[in-house]
């Protein structure tokens, strides 16, 4: 396991010695089978059963935050939205000259946003194409190196087996379950110890690294919205709308604190994937070799067992180089995934320059469309229920952290 992630375990480590025997004898009080330890507490259930209240109630009470969060985020963005709504119906009244005026003045300061957001957006598809493709060949080739490490560990385990244990596992293609010290089972062991590092590495590195990059390219494209929005507050004139400024400020504000958490963990369904994709490359090849070492008659005579051992060690190197290939094709598979729901954010996103600028200055055909006033007097109406209902959480206008 990845030094990182060893220490993520430790630190949140806790160890129960219980005995759960004595502690049904305590609860039975029999006169005739008393226990050693009389009191429940000694036999360490008691502990055990609060540490896992406690553990269940932490989690439970993460969720429900995070699901409050969430909930809390979405309902500011609808109402930022309707807030935006109302400002653009209640100013409908604006000079087209001073709104054609606007958009020249404005349409100088965007010119040089659009390049430095098409360069941005240039080096993230860069880095999300050739960059990555380079990173996950380099932590899968980490992850080997870990995996070898905790390979060597476990073979050097072996030596402690009978050899008639390692004879019977590899006369059946190195596995053997009726051990009196536990199962033998070298596809699957080897497998098991290439998905910690796997998992770890995708967490603390790969996943961490593309959540850094898309909440950096995010939070470019926020300040430069910030910086438009404040150019239109130092020279639009009178008839620009604070609020709906304010609003546009927390709504792509709120969207990038969303885009910052893209990408699920999903490590336990890793872990998963990856031993089942690693076993079925590594079994088969394990067969074979011990199918022809058992053929050559190599599990009879002396010094068998060192026979064993060496078959067994050169099996592992083999099998850790044969992972290399689908352990890579697994991240390459995760990886897909966060880049089609980042690709889905940015497109749901749309493009916040031009919708800001938009907002500065309504295009001729809304401003049009908001000089009826029959219609202006009942979206506005709409518009006041919906804010009179809406929580007093989601009215807040500081942006989400």
């Amino acid at each position: 396991m990845a030094t990182g992630a060893k220490e993520a375990v430790l630190a949140s480590l806790e160890v129960h010695p219980v005995s759960a025997p004595q502690y049904v004898k305590a609860l039975r009080d029999d006169e005739e089978d008393r226990p050693f330890l009389a009191d429940p507490r000694a036999t360490g259930i008691p502990s055990l059963e609060d540490s896992m209240l406690k553990l269940a109630q932490a989690e439970r009470a993460a969720r429900q935050a995070a699901i409050q969060e969430v909930t809390f985020r979405l309902a500011r963005a609808a109402l930022a939205e309707l807030k935006i709504i109302e400002g653009q119906w209640r100013e409908s009244d604006r000079a087209a000259a001073e709104a054609d005026r606007l958009r020249d003045a404005l349409e100088k300061i965007l010119a040089q946003k659009r390049k430095d957001h098409d360069l941005r957006v240039g080096g993230f598809r860069e880095f999300l194409e050739s960059t990555m493709e380079v990173r996950i060949r380099e932590l899968v080739l980490e992850a080997r190196a870990v995996a070898e490490k905790e390979v060597n560990t476990y073979l050097l385990g072996l030596r402690e087996l009978h050899w008639q244990t390692l004879k019977a596992a590899v006369t059946r293609g190195g596995v053997w379950l009726g051990g009196t010290r536990g199962p033998l089972n070298l596809p699957d062991d080897i497998a098991t110890y290439f998905q910690e590092p796997m998992a770890a590495l995708w967490g603390q590195k790969l996943l961490r690294t593309i959540r850094a990059r898309t909440g950096q390219l995010s939070e470019d494209i926020s300040a430069m919205v910030g910086e438009l929005c404040d150019w239109a507050s130092e020279h639009g004139g009178a008839h620009i709308d604070e609020r709906v400024l304010d609003q546009q400020r927390t709504r792509i504000a709120d969207q990038t604190v969303q885009l910052r958490q893209v990408g699920k963990e999903a490590v336990d369904e890793l872990r998963a994937l990856v031993k089942q994709r690693l076993t079925q490359v590594i079994k088969r090849p394990i067969q074979a070799r011990c199918k022809a070492f058992v053929e050559k008659g190599e599990q009879y005579g002396k010094g068998v067992k060192n026979r064993i051992l060496e078959l067994f060690g050169e099996l592992a190197v083999g099998a850790t180089t044969a992972a290399e290939k689908p352990a890579i094709e697994v991240l390459r598979e995760n990886f897909s995934e966060v880049r089609e729901e980042i690709r889905a954010a940015f497109e749901q996103w749309g493009n916040p320059l031009e919708e800001t600028a938009d907002l500065i200055v309504a295009r001729h055909k809304d401003r049009a469309k908001r000089s009826d006033a029959q219609k202006r007097n009942r979206v506005l109406a709409d518009v006041q229920v919906v804010l009179a209902n809406a929580p007093a959480c989601a009215l807040d206008p500081t942006p989400a952290t």
